[in-house]
């Protein structure tokens, strides 16, 4: 599921060889979408993912989270969320 997530930053190709969840945080940060205290496109990857648990991890409103997604505001693309 968190591959196919995140399928519009990483290319299929390179998601294939991946074979964690920490390799695939590991290669967004390598391309520049996970920066230091800039968690965005993680908490939309986990709140999709129905891990409300981590996004409050990482935030402390998870409103905000869930606002910015309504306004569509967001970094993965609409056809994501449409899927879920």
């Amino acid at each position: 599921m968190i591959k196919f997530i995140c399928a519009d930053h990483v290319p299929a190709s390179e998601l294939e060889k991946l074979d964690n969840g920490f390799n695939v945080w590991k290669s967004l940060e390598d391309k520049g979408y996970l920066g230091q205290n800039d968690y965005t496109l993680l908490e939309e990857i986990l709140y999709l993912a129905g891990r409300i648990d981590l996004v409050r991890t990482l935030s402390s409103n998870v409103k905000k989270v869930e606002n910015r997604i309504k306004r569509g505001d967001t970094l993965l693309s609409q056809f994501r969320y449409s899927i879920y």
